[in-house]
């Protein structure tokens, strides 16, 4: 096995990573082993299966196949956009500590960062699958997706799995996503989106490009890509720290957990105006705020 190390600022917890990554039992993309990782990740169509831990001096411990030892920095890149962990974190509580509901969410889960979904289409395929069902049968929806039609490899007799591609997407037939679980309206949107991204219309690194307004005004282009779904893309896949998608349930949940009010939509955008421009990862406190009091 090839090893590297990943320095890690002293703002960061691993642990909080793991606690949000190991939140439900269902997901089958990456594997959470007592205070380690395994995830299976695309380099270049090359599938590498990368072990994380953090080791007694505090880095990151990472390991992988020797094969792919030419590929060490394009994996420890990867890692360090997949946990934000280069994010410099003084602005942001700056900024959201003078809110007194954040400011308890911050204290409790200082070290957390956006976790990242790095690939497009997993991360528009997800926020497809997860718009108006319970975030338990959304898991289940993926779940049947990745191990039908998703990439694997095994290793000491555990098969790990990474996202389908587009190109797979786009060849599912009706009947097989609807035996997965999906509605026709969400058969449509994802085919659409995997279309987009085949024919080249859509690559990550173009649309990273784009400021937030072109990058929003692109992705609601496409039918199914709403007001709520390019939000959460926007945080999640692209790092848009002020993307907020604030019709979320979660959020309005945590919010009602966290005051004792009932927020709609247009609340919830008001008290978020204090928020800027770092509305993003007051969403995520607020997220994780849901698994503790869960």
């Amino acid at each position: 096995m090839y090893k590297i190390e990943i320095e890690l600022p002293s703002t960061f917890s691993f642990s909080e990573s793991l606690r949000y990554l190991n939140r439900n039992a269902l997901e089958c993309l990456h594997t959470v082993t007592g205070s380690s990782i395994s995830k299976l990740i695309d380099i270049d169509g090359r599938l590498i299966l990368i072990h994380i831990e953090q080791s007694r001096n505090g880095k990151l411990f990472v390991q992988f196949d020797s094969r792919f030892h030419k590929d060490a920095e394009k994996i420890k890149l990867y890692i360090l956009e997949w946990l934000d962990i280069d994010r410099n974190m003084d602005p942001i509580w700056q900024v959201l500590g003078k809110d007194s509901t954040l400011t308890a969410c911050i204290k409790q889960h200082r070290g957390i960062r956006v976790i990242k979904i790095p690939e497009l289409l997993e991360a528009l395929t997800w926020a497809i699958i997860g718009q108006q069902i319970n975030l338990t049968f959304a898991y289940q929806v993926k779940r049947n997706l990745v191990l039908a039609f998703g990439r694997s490899i095994e290793q000491e007799s555990r098969t790990y799995f990474i996202f389908p591609t587009a190109e797979k997407l786009c060849n599912i037939s009706d009947q097989e996503f609807r035996q997965m679980k999906f509605s026709r309206q969400k058969i449509k949107y994802v085919r659409t989106v995997a279309e987009k991204i085949v024919g080249e219309s859509w690559s990550k690194d173009r649309l990273s490009l784009l400021p937030d307004y072109d990058l929003k005004s692109e992705l609601i282009s496409v039918s199914g890509v709403g007001d709520w779904t390019s939000e959460y893309v926007m945080l999640r896949c692209f790092g848009r720290m002020n993307a907020f998608p604030a019709a979320d349930a979660g959020l309005k949940k945590a919010m009602f957990i966290m005051t004792g009010n009932k927020y709609s939509t247009d609340d919830l955008l008001k008290r978020a105006e204090s928020w800027k421009p770092y509305r993003g990862y007051a969403a995520y406190y607020l997220w994780n705020s849901l698994y503790t009091h869960d």
